[in-house]
């Protein structure tokens, strides 16, 4: 009976091992190795504090065999100090997966609160300028742990809800329906601000801000062209959302995070926010030829 049980009982770990260890190893972990390189040169004269740094990833990063995060996903980076020909310090912000996610990165292999100890220091001269060319690969780190099913899941594809469809009523020119997805998209109720509602001069950047910890953040606005603007009279819109770092989305394109300055073309564009841990929020305007400045706030709604 006992020589039973025990080639039983071995026949069960037999089975259950391969699924223990995936279980052990469904989590790239904090800390993970990040190979990543600039997509433009960069250049102490031509950047300012806040400006976005382009990169991309330079080496799979992949977990038993399945990669997480492709070569050639878009990452990105922010210029922290800048003084031109002198010094130029910039960090590792964050990398986007396949389906639209983002993932945090940082620069240094530990966590840290001393800021410049996770930053970047560029030190190389190109002419009278300092920089960095086109193609310099840095390491970067995983700056939090890594779900394999959240990073192969697809985002949920957009319903609308209620309280999109009030918000519709109350304002038809210039709101629309929420859309929101099981888990993943939601709607919360805007802040909605006087049409006048004034906000600080946007800072010229070399390109858009992005996702990152709003904790963080010293960042105001920052202007910049999205492409339904490239020409005719464009309408400035104030992005703002409480907390601040949301993705941009303008008709399904990426165009920087809150807060930021965007310009569009007359007519009907969709205008979404998305941060990591709330529910993202969607709205259509409806933008008439002339129309000036308009400002968009929200108050972003936690995930359940």
């Amino acid at each position: 009976m006992k020589i039973r049980q025990t080639v039983v009982l071995w026949g069960l770990i037999a089975v259950l091992a391969p699924s223990m260890v995936h279980a052990q190893a469904s989590t790239l972990a904090d800390g993970t190795v990040v190979h990543v390189r600039l997509t433009a040169d960069l250049l102490s004269s031509e950047v300012l504090v806040g400006s976005r740094v382009d990169m991309e990833i330079a080496q799979p990063v992949a977990l038993e065999n399945e990669v997480l995060i492709p070569e050639g996903s878009a990452a990105w980076g922010e210029v922290r100090a800048v003084r031109r020909g002198k010094i130029l310090d910039f960090d590792i912000v964050g990398a986007r997966l396949p389906n639209g996610r983002i993932v945090l990165l940082r620069c240094s292999p530990q966590r840290t609160t001393k800021t410049k100890k996770d930053e970047i220091k560029v030190e190389i001269r190109m002419g009278r300028d300092l920089g960095a060319p086109k193609g310099i690969e840095y390491t970067a780190y995983l700056d939090q742990d890594l779900d394999v099913d959240l990073a192969l899941e697809p985002l949920a594809p957009a319903q609308p809800t209620a309280v999109a469809a009030a918000a519709a009523a109350a304002e038809p020119t210039t709101r629309a329906t929420a859309p929101a997805g099981e888990g993943v998209l939601g709607a919360a109720a805007p802040h909605a601000p006087p049409p006048d509602t004034p906000f600080a001069p946007p800072a010229p950047a070399a390109a858009p801000p992005v996702v990152f910890n709003p904790a963080a953040s010293t960042r105001g606005p920052v202007a910049r062209l999205a492409p339904a603007a490239e020409s005719g009279e464009s309408t400035k819109i104030g992005c703002f959302s409480d907390p601040p770092g949301a993705d941009i989305l303008i008709d399904g394109e990426f165009h920087g995070s809150t807060p930021s300055t965007l310009k569009l073309l007359p007519g009907s564009h969709q205008i979404e926010f998305r941060l990591m841990g709330y529910k993202p929020y969607v709205q259509t305007l409806n933008l008439p030829a002339s129309a000036g400045l308009r400002s968009l706030r929200m108050t972003l709604e936690k995930q359940q």
